[in-house]
């Protein structure tokens, strides 16, 4: 399907993007509460990509992070990590 609208003479691309996770890795960071103790940090960095569901374009969404307990149930990196290994 097209994601290109035309009405009256007037032309507009509207995209129906999906967030999917093209990399992930995890990390600990050694950080320093209020007190001065320091601590370890767990975070999670994914490179996302956004893929329109109707035609397929696709688009660099960037790189996020999130501590860990977040990233472990973000549903698209969740599919990533399941998903077979590319060849």
């Amino acid at each position: 399907m097209n994601c290109d609208t035309h009405i009256l003479n007037v032309h507009w691309k509207h995209h129906n993007w999906v967030r999917h996770v093209s990399a992930t890795e995890s990390h600990t960071n050694r950080e320093v509460d209020v007190w001065g103790r320091p601590f370890d940090s767990e975070q999670v960095t994914c490179h996302v990509t956004y893929v329109c569901r109707e035609c397929g374009t696709t688009r660099d969404g960037g790189d996020c992070g999130c501590d860990k307990t977040h990233g472990d149930a973000c549903a698209p990196r969740l599919a990533y990590l399941d998903a077979p290994p590319a060849d």
